[in-house]
């Protein structure tokens, strides 16, 4: 995680919801068990010579390692993605294959349009969608992709560029010290 400032408290920390690395284990598990089924059911049924029958069993084993191997980074990539809303700053920490890691930043004051997006019904059941952060100036726009529970995100993210606004014009937030700040 990137060091904050001891005046910079983090307001929310959100991933991906649970839902997508749920989705890839089921489907390691089933590619797991189509390999194996088929590689015993071969052998089994098969009346093979010895080499043969330890050549399609290292060929599942290697299957197997490949495929626990891309579970593991798609594991990896699902849990090394973060968005972090500071006091002061959006971060996008992005993780995209082993060795390559993205790190993207904005100060609140930057923040034009909060808008979330919800796609399909699975999203809709359990509650996850996508957020987009418009942002001022030429610099990119930021998406954060299946955040679960995005309409409180939202809320909280505008309530702290209000109150970020309102501490750079010198003026007391006369809305922020009624509200507790949001925890997700």
């Amino acid at each position: 995680m990137i060091p904050l400032p001891a005046d910079e408290p983090i307001i929310i920390k959100a991933r991906r919801h649970w839902i997508m690395p749920a989705s890839q284990i089921a489907v390691t598990v089933l590619l797991l068990l189509v390999v194996w089924s088929a590689a015993i059911g071969f052998v089994v049924i098969a009346d093979l010579r010895p080499f043969f029958r330890d050549l399609i069993l290292w060929g599942a084993s290697l299957l197997t390692l490949l495929i626990v191997l891309q579970y593991f980074i798609a594991f990896m990539n699902y849990y090394l993605d973060v968005w972090v809303v500071t006091t002061k700053r959006v971060l996008e920490i992005e993780q995209h294959g082993l060795f390559n890691r993205e790190y993207s930043e904005f100060t609140l004051d930057r923040v034009q349009d909060v808008s979330i997006e919800t796609k399909g019904m699975l999203s809709t059941f359990l509650k996850f969608a996508d957020i987009h952060i418009q942002t001022a100036g030429t610099n990119r726009d930021f998406y954060f992709r299946q955040v679960p529970h995005a309409d409180q995100a939202k809320d909280a993210i505008l309530q702290e560029c209000d109150h970020y606004m309102c501490s750079l014009r010198g003026e007391p937030d006369r809305h922020h010290d009624d509200v507790p700040r949001s925890g997700l």
